[in-house]
């Protein structure tokens, strides 16, 4: 919701360059997916506006790439419940008579086709709310407003409270904000009890929004749903970051204590100004949120024969200090987590010994600083001459991490209520089939307690909220079709669609196409390996897969793939098309489908699974092959990768004809061109491709028709 400031938006090329661009999304870019990057205009706006943006984009596809291909929508963070909205949207009758996207009236396109997609992904998404610390909620509004409402005149200057206002209403009083926060400092009742405590709720516009999701059907029901958490799914709470203990409710988020003291004759200490900000984590129950307050001291000072009297009193410039009552800790549980990295404590210890200059006997300037290891650090400096006029400055800082719990485990994965105890379910202890049954996503998966197994720790089982679990996996192909490939396949690529693709827990209604490089999986009763299901995990081919599923924590529901499900709409009967290279994993099992199975083969396989991540970082690739007759070549293409063009450099050691071969990452040949080739020179052409992002093979072949070398270049 900052993205209109520039530094911190997010926009469509550094998504890129952070979701897909990465290692291992790799083998979907090779075969050949095409990736669509939303960058909201204004991501504070009501969510249901930024959904029907959505819903225009997803028609335009429609209408433009007719084809029988489906949509893969992954949603992050609060792009994953638009998404969600989005979807469920189209399958609604209010779809199917029109909508507004941009003030605009939209017809909807092929309203038959509905979304038109087979798998729906969210990444750490608020599905039932998001939490942010009522305290820093509250000290934010403070600065906005000013304390308990009133205006701070002294501290804080106009401008500074005008622009601490713009940010607050353009953030925390934005739609969205106020759509998915558990808790809104604005929904403040102080009338609630009759002590000091105040209640607090979630923002009345929370409740439209998720009533109107409810009745339009909660979650799409024609695709198949995922979703990722990255919380703690054996209900690890968060830690502190210098011990990793468990952090508790209430315990510190950030605190500031600081005084300027003049001192006189040397021992005698006079305050002149101080200043203390406490900001806590929710209470679980009641108790403290923050306090804070800062002051001038006016100082009497009246000499007598035998010494000094010093008055004191405290002038104050502003104070408040917040409780609240009935208020669930997110913020400790386990959950995603949003933190600023700088002010995470150090668990280090040191006690720096005073530095006098220019000398002790007579020291000008002195200062020492002090870390206890558990989070507190003091630093004092004075400046002066002693016995004369001295002033001094001491500072304390304490936190147990400025990290919190910003999307509950319970929320990313809508598992259970978000309200009810516990707050951080163990969900892999929990009984089948409860495990997936508590949510409506068919596949769940999280941080799992075993990543120890990795390297991991126990501060590591809540990760940032950006982060996506895209866990490593043997590939099946490793084995049976290269046995010297080590590059291994992604659980995410596994469930989108490269090499192997399993299909279950989907009702389709349409004419849809699947293709993958080796197997496809229909209902075989052989699940997906990599998944644990109540029937267990499917180890029945353990030479071609590793059971990583006790760490990697993914729980499916094993639900058939069904073909042409009943649906309030008249659809004609659909044809679905499997495509695939080796027929050893197809079975339809369902008892007389109301539909047309087709099954193709793959006339040649490109071996995708080998094709090595870090050779994507190379600006040119060569390769060379020698046949009986001495015949040596090369192609140098740059830069590589590229995007729209590049140029082929080529050496050859004998004059002939060749030609130069293009194809796609399905073998398809999408260039053919002659070229003179010359011995010991190189020829150089330049090749327009346009905007075509994947991968790409080239061939040299010469006048007999042999392939003498080649490489592989990727388009961006």
């Amino acid at each position: 919701v900052i993205d209109f400031l520039p530094g911190l938006n997010r926009d469509i090329k550094r998504i890129y360059n952070e979701m897909i661009k990465g290692e291992d999304l790799v083998e979907l870019r090779n075969f050949g997916y095409s990736f669509v990057v939303v960058d909201w205009k204004n991501s504070r706006k009501n969510m249901i506006e930024n959904a029907m943006h959505i819903v225009a984009l997803i028609d335009h596809l429609k209408c433009n790439y007719p084809n029988d291909h489906e949509i893969v929508v992954i949603g992050e963070s609060m792009g994953g419940v638009i998404g969600r909205y989005a979807l469920t949207f189209m399958e609604s009758a209010d779809y199917q008579i029109g909508y507004y996207s941009s003030s605009i009236f939209r017809e909807p396109c092929k309203p038959e086709l509905m979304h038109k997609t087979r798998l729906f992904m969210s990444f750490d998404s608020p599905h039932q709310g998001a939490n942010i610390p009522l305290s820093l909620q509250e000290f934010y509004k403070t600065l906005a407003e000013g304390s308990s409402g009133i205006t701070l005149t002294k501290f804080i200057t106009a401008p500074t409270r005008i622009i601490f206002s713009w940010l607050y209403s353009r953030t925390m009083q934005s739609d969205a904000v106020q759509q998915l926060l558990l808790y809104h400092a604005d929904t403040r009742n102080p009338f609630c009890n009759s002590s000091i405590y105040n209640c607090y709720s979630h923002h009345f516009m929370h409740a439209d929004f998720f009533q109107q999701l409810d009745e339009l059907g909660d979650y799409p029901k024609y695709c198949k749903l995922m979703a990722l958490s990255n919380g703690a799914i054996g209900g690890n709470k968060q830690t502190r970051a210098y011990s990793h203990a468990e952090r508790i409710a209430g315990d510190v988020l950030f605190k500031f204590d600081s005084e300027i003291y003049a001192r006189v004759l040397h021992f005698i200490k006079i305050p002149v100004f101080g200043a203390n900000i406490d900001l806590r984590t929710n209470p679980q129950g009641n108790g403290k949120l923050f306090d804070y307050g800062w002051g001038t001291w006016g100082i009497k000072i009246k000499p007598y024969w035998f010494g000094l009297k010093v008055k004191v009193g405290l002038i104050s410039n502003g104070s408040e200090e917040l409780y609240g009552a009935n208020i669930n800790s997110y913020c400790t549980n386990a959950g995603g987590i949003y933190k600023i990295s700088g002010l995470q404590p150090s668990s280090h210890n040191f006690n720096d010994s005073p530095k006098p200059w220019p000398g002790r006997d007579f020291p000008m300037f002195k200062y020492s600083g002090s870390n206890n290891g558990d989070g507190s650090y003091n630093l004092v400096a004075e400046v002066g001459i002693p016995w004369v006029a001295q002033a001094g400055v001491e500072i304390g800082l304490m936190s147990d991490g400025f990290h919190f719990g910003f999307i509950p485990v319970k929320s990313g994965l809508d598992w259970g209520n978000v309200t009810d105890a516990p707050l951080s379910p163990d969900i892999q202890k929990t009984d089948w089939p409860d495990r997936v049954n508590n949510s409506p996503f068919d596949v769940i998966a999280g941080i799992s307690s075993d990543n120890d197994r990795m390297g991991g720790n126990a501060y590591l089982r809540n990760r940032p909220h950006l982060y996506v679990e895209n866990a490593a996996v043997k590939s099946r192909s490793d084995q049976t079709k290269l046995r010297t490939c080590k590059f291994n396949t992604f659980i995410l690529n596994r469930e989108i669609g490269d090499e192997i693709l399993y299909l279950n827990n989907r009702e389709i209604p349409w004419t849809a196409r699947f293709e993958s490089e080796f197997d496809i999986v229909v209902n075989s009763g052989n699940n997906n390996p990599h998944y644990e299901y109540e029937s267990g995990t499917s180890n029945t081919d353990m030479l071609y897969s590793l059971d990583y599923t006790d760490w990697l924590g993914f729980y499916s529901k094993e639900n058939a793939f069904i073909i042409a499900a009943e649906n309030p709409i008249d659809f004609h009967n659909p044809t679905v098309t499997f495509k695939y290279g080796d027929p050893e994993g197809y079975a339809y099992n369902e008892p007389d489908p109301p539909a047309v199975v087709q099954v193709e083969r793959l006339e040649e396989h490109l071996e995708i699974c080998c094709i090595k991540s870090e050779d994507y970082n190379k600006t040119s690739e060569t390769s060379s092959e020698a046949n009986n007759s001495f015949v040596e070549s090369s192609l140098t293409a740059y830069p590589n990768p590229f995007s729209e063009y590049f140029s082929v450099a080529i050496t050859h050691n004998k004059n002939e004809i060749g030609q130069l071969i293009v194809y796609n990452s399905l073998g398809v040949i999408i260039l053919e061109s002659d070229i003179e080739l010359k011995s010991n020179a190189t020829a150089l052409m330049n090749i327009n491709f346009g905007d075509k992002p994947g991968m790409y093979f080239i061939s040299l072949v010469d006048s007999q028709g042999k392939t003498v070398s080649s490489l592989k270049i990727i388009a961006q």
